[in-house]
Parts: C-alpha cells; sequence; structure tokens
C-alpha cells in the first residue's frame, strides 16, 4: 500500500522504476495467460479437425483448419509483444542505471569542486617541496647508518666466518685422522 502523496510532488526515478517493472510484469503475466489459453485452443482446434478429417466431413475440417491458423498468428503476435515488452522492461532499467551514475557523477564533481575552493596550490607546492628535502635528509640519514652498521658488524661476521672455516678444516683432519687409524 502506498503512502498518499500530494498531487503537486513528482514521483522519484525510483518510485517510477518500480511503478513501470510492476506494470511491465503484469503485462507480461497477462500475454502468458493469452499464451497458454491459444495453445490450449491449437491443441482442441488440432483434436476437432483430425476428428472431422475422420469423420470426412472436410467442409468442417477446413473451417476448422482457417481458425488453427489464426489462432498460430495470434500466438506468434503474442510472441512479438512479449519479447517487445521484456526490451523495453530492460531498457527501462538500463535507463534508471545511467540516471543513478549521472547523479552520482554530478555528486563527485561537486565534491571535487569544494575541494579545489579549500586547497591553496601554492600552499600545497610549498608543503610538497619540504616533503622532498625532509625525503632527501632521511634517506641520506638512513643510507649513513647502513654504512655504518654494516662496517660494524661486518667485521663480527668476518670472524664468525674464520672460526666456521677453522672447524670445518679441523673436522675435516679429525675425520681423516680417524679414516687412516681405523
Amino acid at each position: 500500500m502506498e503512502p498518499l502523496k500530494s498531487f503537486f510532488t513528482k514521483p522519484s526515478p525510483k518510485e517510477e522504476l518500480r511503478k513501470s517493472q510492476r506494470d511491465f510484469r503484469s503485462v507480461q503475466r497477462d500475454l502468458k495467460r493469452d499464451q497458454l489459453q491459444l495453445q490450449r485452443q491449437e491443441s482442441q482446434l488440432e483434436a476437432e479437425i483430425k476428428r472431422a478429417a475422420r469423420q470426412g466431413n472436410t467442409t468442417l475440417a477446413k473451417s476448422l483448419a482457417k481458425q488453427l491458423i489464426q489462432v498460430r498468428n495470434q500466438k506468434t503476435k503474442n510472441q512479438k509483444v512479449e519479447s517487445q515488452i521484456s526490451g523495453m522492461s530492460h531498457r527501462t532499467t538500463a535507463m534508471q542505471s545511467n540516471i543513478a551514475m549521472g547523479n552520482a557523477m554530478s555528486g563527485a564533481t561537486k565534491a571535487m569542486a569544494a575541494t579545489s575552493k579549500v586547497m591553496d596550490p601554492a600552499q600545497i607546492q610549498k608543503t610538497m617541496m619540504e616533503f622532498q628535502k625532509q625525503s632527501l635528509h632521511a634517506d641520506m640519514t638512513a643510507e649513513m647508518m647502513d654504512d655504518t652498521l654494516e662496517d660494524v658488524l661486518g667485521e663480527e661476521d668476518d670472524e664468525e666466518e674464520s672460526e666456521d672455516i677453522m672447524n670445518q678444516v679441523s673436522y675435516n683432519q679429525l675425520n681423516r685422522w680417524l679414516q687412516q687409524h681405523r
């Protein structure tokens, strides 16, 4: 049940879309109902034509055949109308989607314009230059610290590596001596 509305207010695009979709579905249901009724009529006419042909009543059979042709033509017309209604429904949905996208783009444009008014390009450029300067300074400091740490840790690494080599040499010599004295 829809709430009462003033005669002077225009329905929103969403409301219009819902109403048109409801109307399209209603028309499609009616067409499907008619299609089923026409199929029943077609089956009945085919049965009556066969009965008349068995009885030898060619005049009745011809008359029924003309009716059958009309029913089949009407079925074809119904199918065409049903596909056109379906196409219109899809186009209406696509139009609503385009309207929503346009509204979103309009809102984004307004937000960008408001942001542009608030921001001062000269101040932004000044801030960016200061950022670059501080970033360069931080990079240089980090590089100097890396070099210092590398020098300090490099000596420890060298000592550890030389001890590993010595241990390996001692282990190899011990293994050779054990193999010789077995």
